[in-house]
This record gives C-alpha cells, sequence and structure tokens, in this order.
C-alpha cells in the first residue's frame, strides 16, 4: 500500500503515530501511519515536495518528503517530532547500507530534536489546543457524529487536552523524555480522563471548566522558564544528514 502511495518513490521508513502510539486507541480508533520517502529527480527539479494521504477503513497512511522533516522539526511540530519515538519503526530493508546508517544517525540524534526548539515547542503546542478548542462545535467531515451526538467534539476534546498534558510531562522530565510523555499507562489517571472526555463521559460545559483549569496549571508552570530559542547545532546536524540521505538517493 505505501509503494502504491509514493508514485515509485523510495520508501525510507515508516512510523506509527496517533492514539495506538499513546495507547489511547479504543475499538473506533483508525490505525495511523507516517511514511518518509526520498525525493526523485523530478522533485528536486522542479522544487516541489511529494506528499499523499489516503484514509481508509482501518488504515490512515500520510505521505512525506524526508526533506519536510527539517521544517516541521524546526517548528517543533509535535506530530512529525513523534514519528522518532514511535513505538512501531519500520525502515526500508532494501536500502542501500549507507542510507540506512544515515537514518540511524537520524535516530540517534531523536532526543536532540525533540527539544531542539523548546520555546517553539511550547508556542506550537498552546496553539494547537487553542485551534482543537475553536473546532468543538464545528465538528470535522469525520466526528460530526459526535457533536451530534454529545453537543460538541469530544475527540477534538480529547486532542485538546492531550497537547496541554503532553506540554506538561515533557516539562516534569526537563524535556528528556518525549516518548513517555505521549505514552499512557492504563493505572495512569490521565488515561481514564482522556477516554472518558472521547466517550462523551462530560457535558461540554464541564470540559471547558477542565480545559481551562489545565490551560492555566501549564501557562503557570511554564510562563516563568526561559525556554531556549533554536539549538543550532542540532539543526545543522539534522540538515546535513537529511542533505546526505538525498544525494545518496540520487
Amino acid at each position: 500500500m505505501e509503494k502504491y502511495l509514493t508514485s515509485k518513490r523510495t520508501i525510507l521508513f515508516k512510523s506509527l503515530v496517533g492514539s495506538h502510539n499513546y495507547n489511547l486507541n479504543d475499538a473506533t480508533s483508525d490505525v495511523d501511519f507516517k511514511v518518509v520517502i526520498a525525493p526523485n529527480f523530478e522533485d528536486l527539479y522542479s522544487g516541489s515536495m511529494f506528499s499523499k494521504q489516503r484514509v481508509g477503513n482501518i488504515f490512515d497512511i500520510e505521505v512525506h518528503d524526508v526533506r519536510k522533516l527539517s521544517s516541521v522539526w524546526t517548528k517543533a511540530n509535535i506530530n512529525f517530532i513523534e514519528i522518532l519515538f514511535s513505538k512501531d519503526i519500520v525502515v526500508n530493508p532494501t536500502l542501500n547500507k549507507n542510507i540506512r546508517g544515515l537514518i540511524d544517525d537520524l535516530f540517534a540524534i531523536k532526543q536532540d530534536i525533540a527539544k531542539m526548539n523548546l520555546k517553539y515547542l511550547y508556542n506550537s503546542c498552546i496553539g494547537m489546543h487553542t485551534q482543537k478548542m475553536k473546532l468543538l462545535t464545528k465538528g470535522t467531515s469525520g466526528t460530526m457524529d459526535l457533536v451530534e451526538k454529545f453537543g460538541y467534539d469530544t475527540k477534538q476534546a480529547q486532542h485538546a487536552y492531550r497537547v496541554l498534558d503532553f506540554l506538561e510531562r515533557f516539562y516534569i522530565t526537563d524535556f528528556l523524555d518525549f516518548q513517555g510523555a505521549i505514552w499512557y499507562e492504563k493505572s495512569d489517571p490521565t488515561y481514564k480522563l482522556l477516554k472518558d472526555l472521547k466517550a462523551g463521559a462530560y457535558g461540554i460545559n464541564q470540559f471547558l471548566e477542565i480545559a481551562e483549569a489545565k490551560l492555566f496549571t501549564v501557562q503557570g508552570k511554564l510562563s516563568s522558564v526561559n525556554l531556549p530559542e533554536l539549538d543550532i547545532k542540532t539543526h545543522n546536524n539534522l540538515l546535513e544528514i537529511i542533505k546526505s540521505i538525498v544525494k545518496l538517493n540520487m
């Protein structure tokens, strides 16, 4: 399936993402993957970056050009940082050993990438939370049934709360355990809260109070922290690795 979606471009690796990677999946959860590919000559010549998405009954797959990673990681997009910390990562076994070695190098600096731009990470998470909150009563093409049933999009509510909780949990580890910050053990009280949120156990006014309290807590903890801006050394390192992958694939 991934090969079909990449239009004959070289697959580098794929990572499980989303609810299955947070231990928050349920019977309604799709299995989400992000697939990273190397650009072909036409992509480089035209200056374009190939991307494609397929939403299926069971699997949802996104395909992205490896060159995109430098940008989304620099901007601290946690949905893309997550691919480095997936519970299920498959590197293309047909790659030559030099490219495989470079991919290993990329994963070797994943902790540095995760905290490469903490100031941007904070702003990105708060912005993501705000955006999810705006969608509560609007829903999406796939969640209108939730709006009709509960009066608001409970899936967006779970996302909105989780991104704040991630930020707090990551901060508590001194920004050293990204994987621990996104994974929820069933014994964790927040696991039950997040599952209950999606299941519609709270009315919208109750959820708004819960979300407001969480935002107040997170902003209170991090507002006095002097978060560093871009780590130039890590940024340049990942740029060189990505550039070498693209070059070797030609």
